[in-house]
């Protein structure tokens, strides 16, 4: 822990909570749109949601002047899944990992061999891949994503005090609160961030029977959820309590140098807190000095786009592709509209053409009849023909069928993906070496993302 001898002096529980209060409360405000952004992203790639709910409550069907109108189809077809899985392929077939060599005189090549090792070890133990994988499907989807570095208890060693260092995923990464004030697309030197997670209250009592908050009662719980609601919920009889990993940097100055020269540099202590809601604010339920003085949190950024008004936004592949998609399921949805008109347009014939067989023209567009019966009959003397379906008027499907391919290719615009990355080939584009140049700049317009994550995220990873 520290203490004087380091240069800085310990402060209260309290204080590091009031801190850790005002600081969650700045980085949720600041980051409040572009989780908005993120959330809609997300709920984006589920092609049912794909439709605003207006336009699927103008669909649906209801009465129009006591008259029943049905629905209209709302068909979601996602042309965004085959660009990101594409883009995410891309990432698992470059088997990204981290080399570790010699760079001073000190450092030799057999103790880089043997970090070497360990780094592998723990990559193989901790399945590094299924984290990565799950922070950059998140990153080219929604802007930003991350996983974390941890270590647990060694199970397999004879000694229970023995730890390991893993690489863990992050279930809901929209958990994570980096310090506002950083710069770097690492953030690597942001001096605080949060990492939260709900608990079941009796799974919270269980575990940290000596908390505040497991001794309240009901009414008092009630009254947490009015001036904390961040850090409660009551959700259908269940409720939960908000834990938060807090990682905050102390600093204090150190000399470093000889009589020749020297010069004072901050030393940083990295503190790690566990966090809940508690009478009257937050509790400090743990805290320990953690291992090194980088926040264990690994981002990973899509594309990360130049400031104009003082927010920093991130945006993934489906932020763009929106609107082309909206236009490309309205699309289609019309052009099932009218071709599932036509065989249900009505007959028309002369008054009293279908008496006596009203019960088979009544079904004859939900039945195939081998034959039709109807009366004759005749106007002024002359014969009517005999009933005639009412024909739809096909040439409408024109727009809406050249809307429909102008959506797609709209939808490649903004995800990056011409047609030879999608397997859609042309005549002049089968050889050998067209396709292989042509999917070249395919990879290369979207190359940023796995460059973003090789640069930024492993790179971070590697320092942790």
């Amino acid at each position: 822990m520290i203490d004087e001898e380091s240069g800085e002096v310990p402060r209260t529980d309290k204080e590091i909570a009031e801190e850790a209060f005002k600081n969650f409360k700045l980085a949720s405000e600041t980051y409040e749109d572009q989780q908005k952004r993120e959330r809609e992203d997300l709920e984006f790639q589920v092609p049912e949601l794909q439709w605003d709910a207006e336009a699927r409550v103008q669909r649906g069907g209801n009465m129009q002047g006591g008259v029943p109108v049905p629905a209209r189809p709302c068909i979601s077809i996602s042309k965004i899944d085959q660009p990101i899985k594409l883009v995410r392929n891309q990432m698992q077939t470059a088997h990204l990992g981290v080399n570790i060599y010699p760079v001073n005189e000190q450092a030799t090549d057999e103790t880089a061999e043997v970090l070497q090792d360990l780094y592998r070890t723990i990559e193989r133990d901790s399945r590094a891949s299924l984290a990565r994988t799950w922070a950059f499907d998140r990153a080219i989807k929604a802007g930003r994503g991350c996983y974390r570095i941890n270590t647990v208890y060694d199970d397999q060693s004879d000694n229970p005090s023995d730890q390991k260092i893993v690489i863990q995923r992050v279930l809901y990464q929209d958990s994570v609160r980096f310090d506002p004030s950083a710069i770097e697309p690492d953030f690597s030197d942001a001096k605080w961030a949060f990492l939260t997670s709900f608990m079941d209250i009796k799974d919270f009592k269980r575990k940290y029977p000596d908390a505040e908050i497991s001794d309240m009662d009901e009414f008092m719980q009630e009254d947490v959820l009015k001036t904390m609601p961040d850090w409660v919920t009551f959700d259908g009889g269940r409720k939960g309590v908000q834990v938060a990993e807090y990682w905050c940097k102390h600093y204090s100055t150190e000399t470093v140098g000889d009589d020749e020269f020297s010069r004072q540099r901050d030393k940083v202590t990295l503190m790690w807190y566990l966090l809940c809601p508690g009478s009257d604010g937050l509790e400090v339920l743990d805290k320990e000095e953690w291992n090194g003085p980088d926040i264990p949190i690994i981002p990973a950024i899509g594309t990360e786009l130049q400031p104009f008004d003082g927010e920093r936004r991130w945006h993934g592949m489906i932020r763009p592709a929106r609107d082309p998609q909206k236009v490309y399921n309205y699309a289609a949805s019309t052009v099932i509209e009218m071709v599932a008109l036509e065989p249900k347009a009505p007959f028309v014939g002369a008054e009293g053409q279908f008496e006596g067989h009203e019960a088979k023209w009544g079904q004859a567009n939900t039945r195939n009849f081998p034959f039709l019966e109807y009366r004759p009959v005749a106007l002024n003397g002359q014969a009517m023909p005999p009933p005639q379906r009412v024909q739809v008027d096909v040439g409408r499907l024109g727009p809406s069928m050249e809307l429909l391919r102008q959506a797609d290719d709209f939808i490649q615009a903004a995800t990056s993906t011409p047609d030879p990355a999608l397997g859609n080939l042309t005549s002049r584009d089968r050889s050998g070496k067209a396709i292989t140049a042509l999917q070249g700049q395919s990879q290369a317009s979207k190359s940023d993302f796995l460059e973003n994550f090789a640069q930024v995220s492993m790179q971070y990873e590697a320092k942790v």
